[in-house]
């Protein structure tokens, strides 16, 4: 099909090029209320997207190719609302290393909860709490982290449990589940879980490097049968 009717907004804000894309039909005018909008970054491979039917992924790819002068046009697996969180896991700006230098050490935070605290409350298990946040800090750092709302695991991997080795365990074919895990920020829920009891530390750095990744969708397979966009588990 032939769009004929298109209406396109550019405007530079910031450091980035924002485009707005009103879409009409052969005989009817662009529909302003569900336009698709296009972020790109003048110097960098990035362009961020919103809202794009896939019906017109394939004008927008082409048009976006030929004003960068690039080769093609490759999707990420990086989903999300903040663009700024995006653009930063994207570009490499987010780094839990970073984070390092600004934290503060783990005896003085203590110190300073030690002091505002009742000398006749007794914390339980303060010693396992301590360790469970020390090695949460060290994987996820201590500021803030990117807002993601939805990490996303597609598993294609044989079916492993130590304890029952007789259920599933012999199946041939490779045993497929999705995990989805969604919050208004994925990532500070995460960490907060070993401090709160909810998960085993160190806690797992299928999590904690989402970041340094750069996507949120993963699928995971066996070593022998890993593919394109796959990890080994």
């Amino acid at each position: 099909m032939l769009i004929r009717n298109i209406m396109v907004n550019i405007v530079e804000h910031g450091d980035a090029v924002w485009i707005r894309i009103a879409w009409g039909k052969r005989h009817s005018p662009p529909n302003q209320q569900r336009a698709s909008f296009a972020v790109y970054y003048p110097q960098t491979p990035y362009v961020f997207m919103a809202n794009l039917a896939a019906q017109f992924r394939v004008y927008v790819s082409q048009a976006l190719v030929v004003a960068t002068e690039h080769d093609m046009l490759k999707e990420l697996d990086l989903r999300g609302h903040c663009l700024y969180s995006l653009r930063d896991i994207a570009f490499k700006r987010f780094n839990p290393a970073l984070c390092v230098h600004h934290r503060k050490p783990l005896q003085q935070l203590n110190s300073s909860q030690d002091s505002a605290q009742d000398e006749r409350i007794s914390v339980e298990h303060l010693r396992e709490k301590e360790e469970a946040k020390r090695l949460t800090t060290a994987a996820f750092g201590e500021g803030s982290l990117p807002t993601l709302e939805v990490v996303h695991y597609r598993l294609q991997t044989a079916f492993r449990d130590e304890r029952n080795t007789e259920t599933l365990s012999d199946r041939n074919k490779p045993f497929r589940c999705v995990a989805k895990f969604s919050s208004p920020n994925v990532l500070e829920s995460l960490r907060a879980l070993p401090e709160l009891g909810i998960a085993d530390v160190p806690i797992s750095t299928m999590f904690s490097s989402i970041p340094e990744k750069g996507k949120n969708y993963f699928k995971i397979t066996d070593k022998r049968t890993a593919g394109h966009n796959s990890s080994a588990p």
